[in-house]
Parts: C-alpha cells; structure tokens; sequence
C-alpha cells in the first residue's frame, strides 16, 4: 500500500466501515492507492455453513453477489480523518480469505478498483444535483491574476516634502501597509450540454497568521462553474476539463486544476481525492508573464466572447483540442503522440474548408463513368474496391489543409516555427505517411520519419495552441516573448533536419 500525497489535502491511506449504496451489512475497510490506481480493500466475516468457500463457489453467497463482476458500484464510507467518502463506479479486482471450520465462517478480503473518490459531509452519485465547482489553478497568477498586493511605506508630511500617504499614516499610525487592487474578475455565462454555467476567474488575497511562523500574505488564483438550474456531477466535471484544456492552450503546458470542490448547496460539500485519469503529477505547472500567449486576467472584457467561442465549438474541434491537450502531459516523443497531433491538424483543417475541389454531381457523376470503365476492365470487385477510393477523394489534400491553417496564424509566429512553410508542409506529410502505413521509403526511412516526427510534434502543439487563441479572439501582444521563453516554444524554433 503506497502512502501517496495527492491533489488535495487528504492523507493516505483512509480507513473506515464501508457499505454498498442500497446495502445494509457494513463491513471495515482501507482506501489506499498504489501506482496509477485506487484501491478499496474490504473485510468480510460471513457465515458460510456450507462451506462454500472450500466448495469454490463463495461468489455466490448471498453478500458477495453485489460485489461479483462485471458489476459496478457505488461504496459509501464513514471515515474519522476524511469524513463521508463516497467512491464512484467500483469494481472487484481480486478476493481471498479463509474458512473458520469451528465457527463456519468464511473471512473474506476483497480488492476492489476505485473510479473517482470523493470526501465531504455528504454522500453523492452520478445523479446528484450540483449548484457549483471550483478548483485551485496554483502556478498559474500570470495568467488568471484579477488582484494585485503592494507593499507601500507610510510618512509625514513635511515643511520640506510632502508625502502622499500622510492622511493614512496618521490615520492608522501605521508605518507600512500592504494595499490591495482589485480588478474586474473576468466571467462569462455559457452553454454546455443544455445547460447554462455562470465561469468566473478570481483571485483571492487571504492573510495567515501563526504564533510560531508569524504573519504572511498571499493570494489564490481559482475557477468556479455555477448553475443556478443544478447539474450532475458528470456534467459539471466536463466544463471544468474543458477550462482545464483552455487554460493549457493559453500557457502552451499541461494544467489540470487541483483542489476540486463542488457544492450541493452553501452547507454541503464534497471535494474530489481521487479520479481515475488524474493520477497525481510530480511538479505543478508554473508560467512567468513572458512564457504564457495571453493573461485573461488582463483581458476580462474579452473573457466573455472567449469562452462563449470555445464552448461554442463542435465535437470535431473539441476532439482537435483534447487531441493536443493529451499530448502536453506526455512527456515523451512517440509515433502515436505525433500522428495524434497531426489527426488535430487535418481536423481543424477540415473545419476551415467549406466547399468540395470538384462540384458534387458532376464529380458523382465521373465516377460513376470510371467505375463503369474499371468494371468492363478489371471486374466487379476491382471496380467497387477502386471507386470507392476514389469517390472519397473529393477533399481537399492534407498539404492543402496543413497550408490553409498556418494562413491564419500570425506571421512572426509562422516566420519563427516554420520559415518555409512548403517544406514545412512537405516534411510534415512525408513523415505522417511514412509512420501511418510503416513503410519507409527510399529518401525518408522509417527510423528517420520517426527522428523528423520529434521536432514536427513540438511546432505543431505551439503553433496549434496560437492558431486557436487568435481563432477565439484573444489578443497576442505577448506572443514575441513567448516564443522566445516558453520551453515548448522554444523546442519547437529548431529547424526540421535534413532528409
């Protein structure tokens, strides 16, 4: 059992009596992680008089039937330290125990695999309705800051100066203080799914006072979801992704939020300690005002049309972006992290294109006079095979998508990633065929697409990450420097090497 820090301040691992939601037997139990996992141990005392256990058949007594797969489950907790835990969608991994032959009883332990946990004073499932999520965005000021603190010395007037902050000092008797600029907080209200969600970016200046460590200021950087309708908590969890991929496209990183919280209403709350998928990271992610393309704290006016625009977009662009946002937490280069940038590309260069290179009926009608021509001369199953190939070719090339899309992107960031955007776009799709279909070709083998595909991968995430800030309106004043300091950013200046 591995004793692992987590996103939120819940120490591991939790123990309590558990039940399965619409059970009655309690039975103790520890939730512990282990890898990339959550687990719930459980330990079951039954009577088992006919011996079932040495029989094989203890699955099918009576108070392991709700725990036997495929079955999926909600398990509810009573915990000292976390409060009441419920753990969402869990399954049996694995049972052992033993039989008591005086007592015939079987004691049983069970594994069972944990979706998501969540800690609180109240007991949740998929269907409770919600009024509010909020998560922390530590490391992220530049980005999302609305306040600011500044730290000013106070001082008498004088025959000889005057000082500014006379009137305060004399006021407070104080001779220094720590002043506090609030700003507009950016907000939006959007549509998801249906429903309305009020986002808003606040920054939240608290003091900390401690008899040994004294007194320090400091500020929170948040996010909240509202709805004044209520909504799931599945519903919920999916706008704050969609934040979480728009925060990371502004600082060109991998965000994820950390501290999840929702509100059932101002006196019942839960907060999410595990999620399968969220895995804890090692380092959070941090960006200095020169490493980010845009500071929607600075921009609050535009935060409205921004995040209308980006929950506005279709399922194929929101694909795109979950395409990119995924490669940004891999760390690592790989075949499957290019070609899945590059699926980005040709999706959010298809959104751009409106119109067909041939007109419909008469390019249907060609190729219905070419199937009828391979027909008479290759046979039926030749024929068929080939029209359709060629009936599915009235689509602009990838080239040609690839081009139409770096035509909307700012000319220094175009000038700085790919100089020469034809060879940029022939290197690209080179690459792209070679590591699809796995046949090297004479100029370009495999081991050389794949060299290629690493520095193709990092300018297609940073040029990606451009095009859709300047797509949602979002200003680029800070895209020079950016590029000039952003690790991403600057990985992907390197030319393209020579094949």
């Amino acid at each position: 059992m591995a004793n692992e820090t987590n996103t939120s301040s819940t120490k591991w691992p939790i123990l309590g009596i558990w039940t399965v939601d619409g059970q009655q037997e309690t039975h103790p139990g520890i939730l512990y992680t282990e890898g990339e996992r959550a687990y719930l141990k459980l330990f079951l005392a039954i009577e088992d008089s006919e011996k079932s256990f040495l029989q094989g058949t203890i699955e099918d007594h009576p108070h392991l039937i709700p725990f036997r797969p495929p079955n999926r489950f909600t398990v509810l907790g009573e915990t000292k330290r976390s409060g009441r835990v419920t753990l969402l969608d869990c399954a049996q991994t694995s049972n052992s125990g033993t039989l008591h032959l005086q007592s015939a009883k079987s004691y049983i332990e069970l594994t069972l695999l944990v979706s998501q946990a969540w800690t609180g004073n109240v007991f949740v499932d998929y269907t409770t309705k919600c009024k509010e999520l909020s998560f922390a965005a530590t490391g992220l000021h530049n980005v999302l800051a609305t306040s600011r603190v500044e730290m000013e010395w106070l001082a008498r007037s004088t025959p000889e100066r005057h000082s500014e902050t006379h009137d305060l000092h004399v006021l407070t008797g104080a001779n220094q203080a720590f002043l506090v600029f609030r700003n507009e907080e950016p907000s939006a209200e959007i549509e998801a799914s249906g429903k309305k969600y009020k986002i808003t970016f606040s920054t939240l200046v608290q003091e900390c006072r401690s008899s040994t460590m004294g007194v320090s200021f400091g500020t929170e950087d948040s996010i909240s979801v509202e709805t004044e309708a209520g909504a799931t908590i599945p519903e919920l969890m999916a706008v704050s992704y969609q934040l979480e991929q728009f925060l990371s496209l502004l600082c060109i990183g991998p965000f994820r939020g950390e501290g999840i919280k929702i509100a059932l209403d101002p006196s019942k709350k839960v907060e999410l300690v595990w999620s399968l998928g969220r895995e804890p990271r090692n380092e959070t992610l941090t960006r200095m005002p020169h490493q980010i393309l845009v500071g929607i704290g600075q921009h609050p006016g535009l935060a409205v049309s921004a995040l209308k625009a980006w929950f506005g977009a279709n399922d194929a662009r929101r694909l795109a972006r979950w395409l990119i946002f995924d490669s940004l937490f891999k760390e690592t280069s790989s075949t499957a992290k290019f070609l899945a940038v590059a699926q980005a590309w040709e999706i959010i260069g298809r959104e751009n294109v409106h119109a067909t290179p041939y007109e419909k009926q008469q390019f249907q009608k060609a190729c219905g006079a070419a199937r009828h021509a391979l027909e008479a001369s290759l046979g039926a199953e030749a024929a068929t095979r080939l029209s359709h190939l060629l009936q599915s070719s009235n689509q602009k090339a990838f080239a040609d998508l690839v081009r139409g899309v770096i035509s909307k992107i700012p000319a220094l960031a175009v000038q700085v990633l790919c100089s020469d955007v034809n060879d940029f776009v022939t290197a690209l799709v080179d690459a792209r065929n070679v590591l699809t279909h796995m046949q090297g070709r004479k100029n370009l083998p495999i081991e050389k697409a794949s060299y290629l595909s690493l520095f193709l991968t990092y300018k297609l995430i940073v040029l990606f990450c451009i095009y859709e800030c300047a797509a949602i309106g979002l200003p680029l004043d800070n895209l020079p420097t950016m590029l000039t300091n952003n690790e991403m950013a600057r990985a992907a200046a390197h030319g393209l090497p020579d094949y």
